[in-house]
């Protein structure tokens, strides 16, 4: 132990340059042996289009609650391979066929959706290649949009659906009163007829009333509509950077695992050195090689003057030979 100790101590700094220097080239390297490329685009997200999920009277921004539901739609496969297939019939991806399938599916599901303040939403991806980072955000963007559409197209067909049920419903009874109504005897009582006649108008009235709430309906729904098309905007299309980045937690990540490789390997280093050197440096080391008595030893020994025949002639006055 004392002679590696001794030896750590000889080549201290050579040890500490490879603590520097080690991992400040992996640190450099980092940028071209982790770097990957960010591709970007920017949402705008209207206040008044915030989907039901949100509920009434919520708190929740508009941006968050789209953000969230991009976020479910992304850990689907059928929203992953819908943007795969819309991002290849429109001709956008520019990789060879089974490869750029399972590509960009691969890569939609490691996108990032992030929510800026009330109505940003942001979306990323990075990748080595470029091309796949620019192309995995465009389909997932245009994808949402389209989900978007179909999803507000869906609830409003539901609504006058209901009405026209309802009306439907209001219609046959009207018609089945009056059937009664006609059908009543001569003989029938002045109490029955008035009874059916009273039914008959408030079920007149109701269809009335549904019948203009139908048509309100129709007429909302084709404002929602044309509303939810331009419910999201992109106002940044999306870019890819023009040099790869590597992470800040990737980077350290390096600098840390280079730093503690450097530490490892110089303790082996100086474990080997240890065994194979055989300079001479105390009185000790005099003994151990020879049997003439020490006399006396110099006060200060420079750590570079090692090496039996220096050492001889300062304390025997010899050439050491």
């Amino acid at each position: 132990m004392r002679r590696y100790l001794e030896t750590v101590v000889h080549r201290l700094p050579w040890v500490v340059a490879a603590l520097i220097i080690v991992p400040l080239i992996v640190g450099v390297l980092s940028n071209y042996l982790l770097g990957t490329y960010q591709a970007t685009a920017l949402i705008w997200v209207e206040s008044a289009a915030s989907p039901a999920t949100s509920g009434p009277g919520s708190s929740t921004a508009t941006a968050d609650v789209y953000a969230g539901r991009m976020r479910q739609l992304l850990m689907t496969r059928a929203f992953r391979d819908s943007a795969v297939a819309g991002e290849i019939a429109g001709g956008g991806a520019s990789l060879p066929g089974q490869v750029q399938h399972d590509a960009l599916v691969g890569q939609i599901g490691s996108v990032d959706v992030v929510s800026r303040g009330a109505n940003l939403i942001d979306v990323e991806s990075r990748s080595r290649n470029p091309t796949l980072a620019l192309t995995t955000v465009s389909s997932v963007v245009e994808a949402f949009q389209s989900n978007t559409v179909a999803t507000r197209q869906e609830a409003v067909d539901q609504a006058p659906s209901l009405f026209q049920q309802q009306v439907q419903q209001a219609q046959d009874n009207v018609v089945s009163l009056q059937s009664r109504l006609a059908a009543l005897p001569t003989a029938a009582s002045a109490d029955q007829r008035a009874r059916l006649t009273l039914e008959l108008g408030e079920e007149s009235d109701l269809l009335k009333a549904l019948e203009d709430r139908r048509t309100t309906a129709f007429a909302d729904s084709a404002t929602r509509l044309a509303d939810a098309s331009i419910a999201l905007r992109v106002i940044d299309p999306a870019q890819v950077d023009s040099q790869p980045k590597v992470s800040p937690v990737d980077l350290a990540m390096s600098v840390i695992g280079a730093f503690l490789v450097s530490v490892v390997l110089s303790l082996i280093v100086i474990g080997i050195l240890s065994r194979i050197d055989r300079s001479v440096r105390t009185a000790a080391d005099v003994r151990a090689l020879t049997s003439v008595p020490v006399v006396t030893t110099p006060r200060v020994l420079a750590l570079h003057d090692n090496g039996w025949p220096r050492l001889a002639r300062r304390v025997f006055g010899t050439s050491g030979g």
